[in-house]
């Protein structure tokens, strides 16, 4: 058969795209009719540094991402006042007052619990918490008014910020107790509490529990610190 003909040539061209349209539209309802199945993902989850959980998803069945600090939600305390965010696993309690200074000498704030997936199978205990915390209104706003037993102060420059800094540490029965207060540079005297509970890891039998991630804590507590501004 000879294809010089233009006429020929036509006739062709409107089969293969005849042919090509009619192959498009079966493979489509072929599609419709037997749908590709959703892909079943383990039902796993993988414990974030914030204490949460995420699971798996997708057609690879990858692990969902992480909360990051840009996504935690906000604290607000009121106007004139402040914003922090926190973790969303973090137990708030905004009728929280530090008492540790003694009767009369209550400071009242805001605490953020860490969740218990922090603490499981660690020497940390499960009331480690970071607080802010409002002092009395005084012309010099030092850590003396937040610790009973300021042992050490020092000044911190975090994100171009100045904190004032004081640290205590105190052991009762096997149980250590530290206290770090960061004081940022504002119109309102507040500090913001590092309130860490552990337990002497020698107590346990070997292999029992393991020694929490300090680092991971404290990077927490840091980024939670890092969110507050005055308002």
């Amino acid at each position: 058969m000879s294809f010089r003909h233009p006429l020929l040539k036509i006739l062709l061209i409107i089969f293969i795209a005849v042919l090509v349209g009619v192959v498009v539209l079966f493979y489509q309802q072929l599609q419709k009719t037997n749908p590709v199945p959703p892909v079943a993902c383990t039902m796993e989850a993988k414990l974030c540094p914030d204490g949460s959980a995420v699971g798996r998803s997708g057609s690879k069945c990858e692990f969902n991402p992480c909360p990051t600090s840009d996504s935690w939600p906000a604290y607000f305390s009121g106007k004139p006042g402040y914003t922090i965010r926190h973790p969303s696993s973090f137990t708030v309690n905004t009728s929280f007052s530090y008492t540790n200074l003694g009767p009369g000498k209550e400071i009242p704030g805001v605490s953020f619990t860490i969740p218990s997936s922090l603490a499981i199978g660690t020497n940390l205990g499960s009331d480690t918490y970071i607080s802010v915390e409002t002092g009395p209104q005084s012309t010099t706003c030092t850590p003396s008014l937040f610790l009973d037993n300021v042992q050490s102060t020092s000044t911190v420059v975090d994100n171009e910020i100045t904190y004032q800094v004081g640290f205590s540490r105190g052991a009762d029965a096997g149980n250590f107790y530290e206290e770090t207060v960061y004081i940022p540079p504002g119109y309102i005297c507040t500090a913001a509490r590092y309130y860490i509970h552990s337990m002497n890891i020698g107590n346990y039998p070997p292999g029992a529990v393991r020694a929490f991630d300090r680092p991971v804590l404290l990077d927490l507590f840091n980024q939670m610190r890092r969110s507050y501004y005055e308002s």
